[in-house]
């Protein structure tokens, strides 16, 4: 609270409202104004001061106390109601000596807010700041006016008129003495009686966190639980001076590894005295405690390359149970993978124990993973074998996870050798699904004729490894084949086609003709070569449509050719737009896509079943839209994309997610009234049953719509809003539309 002082030099000025100060070491008078409190408020009404026959914002009240032995008249003062709506209440009246009187204000108050007293000349008298007001020093703010019942409804200066300067010093929640003095409330001092409440868990385990409560009424200030595991009590404050249910949470990081907790409520009255509830305990049981033999993997990467050995322990457990991804066990003994799905002591994969005992009547389930990898890769499918012609032949070989959970084939430690020459750096490693793998290696020079051996060396990410050595032998041939990888005779959406010839033995030419070409012509592709694009695949810019191309290998004794057909339409629907756009909320009445297709072959909506889209154009920056019936998924959110395709080319859009509204707001207007006179201010009060934008119509006058609120449930349901109207009559439409763009609109009619 503050004071204010003025200091008048050579003035010596004595009335009945203000008392002179006079310092006889000073040639100035110093001048004190009157003293009138702002002594007690209520916010928050929780009973029906007005009488009306409930308790209502009417029900608001300020009460001012003159703090002097003289009357002091209140004409012209002002009382201000700063919120987020400030309000002026012109003040009337005399307040005799030592007296009090009670303002309804008109409007509403909020729970954090000021309360400023000026006099007739403006000058500041006294001020409250209370909950988040902000008047420059939050710090020292009183306490918010919310309140539950009508023990804390009041804030009120406790002593009565104790004004130290400080608001959260002067001012605390108390019962109402409405015109009397603030000490009559502590002439009442309530015991305290402390009800404990059964804890939860009811049996306590070590990892759980242990909730206890307690029922305490009377004259409460604070309220703290104690409790301790063993060693030192602890302390923890609670929040709140009302009576009712108090709850605290004991951490699980408290209880572990202890064997019983104690705890007991303490509470302090109004006047400083302790009250200790009964000392209450509970015993806290063991979690059941898995170890492995080895206890780290023995294998890289996390995984075990021997079968382990599984032990179980709980002292406070008669019956420890377990199971592999399956069906349970009572544990007896150590154990290791027997009753495993798909026999794990065999094939390996990643198996999830799961393990719990009947402490507390069941322990909650508790699990680990494990990976297990028993068997070492498999190099097969091996080529070249037995006797071939190809000078360069290209050598292969697969290498294979036998079981499909095992760890995968480990890339980077692959080799092979050609003739006991490591050619590793040259060879081309590829990954095959998710664990299997592939190596292939194509010569750089023609091999001799005569006898080849290859060895190639795998391990997997377990640390598994294994080892194949194979031999091939190249022979003469006097017969030229050609054999064409790529292209094929399909369809092909690009116009660089790839090329991968090879031929039995060395050819002095492979070319191409094709004869779609305006002036077809044969064109070489390699000169003594056995292959062309097979070490790195070769490309060839072909036309749009249709391609009848000849490749043909020339040898020393022989030649051989192939015919492909090929019709490429490299030219893919280019989607550019989807509405909605991501995260909106729809009632389902627009969606559309916006392409580029010169051949649209369909168009096709998916989000739970899926549509094809009709009547869709041909063109550059088209639009083709729908609308789909949403009512059997209100209220949730659904993905969707579009996909277009031109009968080679398939594109699709990004999916979206989008929320389903297809509930209309419901709008109540409880002001203003049907076919009722107002005067120039209209008051307004409306409510929706979702948040939405409100806005008005005003038929009458022919004006646009106009806004009253954006992302809203009400519009002066808190506190009634005014709208001002020319005089007249009026008939206007009030409209609620949500996010969705659902709207409910009401009409009402009335006279300004």
């Amino acid at each position: 609270m503050k004071k204010y002082f003025l200091a008048l030099a050579g003035i010596l000025l004595i009335t009945t409202v203000f008392a002179v100060l006079v310092e006889q070491q000073l040639t100035a008078t110093v001048l004190e104004y009157p003293k009138v409190l702002i002594n007690e408020f209520t916010v928050d009404p929780q009973t029906d001061w007005d009488g009306s026959g409930s308790a209502t914002t009417s029900d608001e009240w300020v009460e001012l106390y003159n703090t002097q032995p003289i009357p002091i008249d209140l004409t012209s003062w002002t009382l201000v109601l700063n919120d987020s709506t400030d309000e002026f209440e012109s003040l009337i009246g005399i307040i005799p000596p030592y007296s009090y009187l009670v303002i309804y204000p008109d409007g509403s108050q909020n729970n954090d807010g000021q309360l400023l007293l000026y006099d007739n000349s403006s000058i500041l008298i006294d001020a409250v700041a209370y909950g988040d007001w902000d008047d420059g020093n939050t710090a020292d703010n009183a306490p918010d006016g919310n309140a539950n019942n009508i023990t804390n409804e009041c804030l009120s200066r406790l002593p009565n008129a104790k004004d130290t300067n400080t608001d959260n010093t002067d001012f605390t929640k108390l019962t109402c003495t409405y015109e009397q003095s603030n000490n009559a409330w502590n002439m009442t001092l309530i015991p305290v009686v402390i009800t404990d409440i059964p804890s939860i868990p009811f049996c306590l385990l070590e990892t759980d966190s242990l909730i206890v409560s307690a029922n305490i009424t009377g004259s409460i200030k604070k309220i703290s639980l104690s409790y301790s595991t063993g060693g030192a009590w602890k302390e923890i404050s609670l929040p709140g001076n009302t009576e009712g249910i108090y709850s605290a949470a004991i951490p699980s990081s408290e209880l572990n590894g202890k064997s019983t907790v104690s705890w007991k409520f303490v509470v302090e009255n109004i006047a400083g005295d302790l009250t200790y509830g009964t000392e209450q305990s509970k015993s806290i049981a063991k979690r059941t405690l898995l170890s492995i033999s080895p206890s780290q993997p023995d294998g890289q990467n996390n995984w075990y390359i021997t079968e382990p050995t599984f032990t179980l322990e709980n002292p406070d457990a008669s019956i420890i149970e377990y199971r592999w991804n399956g069906n349970f066990f009572i544990y007896s003994k150590p154990f290791k993978l027997e009753g495993t799905p798909n026999n794990a002591s065999l094939t390996g994969g990643i198996s999830m124990l799961k393990y719990w005992s009947d402490v507390c009547s069941g322990e909650p389930e508790q699990n680990q993973t494990f990976h297990f990898d028993f068997t070492s890769p498999i190099i097969e499918q091996t080529s070249p074998t037995g006797q071939i012609t190809k000078l360069k032949p290209t050598i292969s070989a697969y290498i294979d996870e036998k079981y499909s959970q095992n760890s995968g084939i480990n890339i980077s430690k692959i080799t092979i050798k050609l003739d006991n020459a490591d050619v590793t750096k040259d060879a081309v490693i590829s990954p095959i699904d998710a664990i299997d793998a592939a190596i292939t290696y194509s010569p750089v020079e023609n091999l001799s004729v005569g006898q080849h051996e290859v060895t190639i060396s795998a391990e997997d990410k377990a640390g598994r490894n294994s080892q194949l050595t194979w031999t091939f032998e190249i022979v003469k041939s006097f017969t030229l084949k050609l054999a064409v990888d790529y292209p094929e005779s399909k369809d092909y959406n690009i116009k660089r086609i790839p090329f991968n010839l090879t031929t039995s033995e060395q050819s002095r030419k492979i070319e191409y003709i094709n004869y779609a070409d305006n002036k077809p012509r044969w064109q070489t592709l390699c000169s003594n070569c056995d292959s062309y694009g097979a070490e790195k695949i070769k490309t060839k810019i072909l036309k749009e449509g249709w391609n009848n191309l000849t490749i043909r290998a020339i040898g020393e004794f022989s030649t051989d050719e192939k015919n492909i057909s090929i019709f490429i339409d490299s030219k893919a629907p280019v989607i550019s737009k989807t509405e909605p756009a991501r995260n909106k909320i729809i009632n389902g009445s627009f969606f559309r896509v916006k392409y580029t297709e010169e051949n649209p072959a369909n168009i096709k909506l998916f989000w739970n079943p899926n549509i094809t889209l009709q009547n869709c154009t041909s063109g550059r920056n088209q639009v083709c839209s729908t609308s789909i019936n949403l009512s059997n998924f209100d209220d949730q959110l659904i993905d969707y994309y579009f996909e277009i395709s031109d009968g080679i080319n398939t594109v699709k859009s990004k999916t979206n997610k989008v929320f389903v509204d297809t509930t209309s707001p419901r709008l109540a207007i409880n002001l203003p009234q049907n076919e009722t006179v107002y005067r120039s201010k209209v008051p307004f009060n409306l409510t929706v049953s979702e948040k939405a934008e409100i806005e008005y119509f005003d038929i009458s006058s022919g004006a646009k719509w106009i806004k009253l609120c954006s992302n809203c449930d009400s519009y002066g349901a808190e506190k009634i809003k005014y709208k001002r109207f020319s005089r007249g009559n009026h008939n206007i439409l009030i409209s609620a539309t949500d996010k969705a763009g659902n709207s409910d609109v009401k009409q009402v009619f009335f006279t300004a």
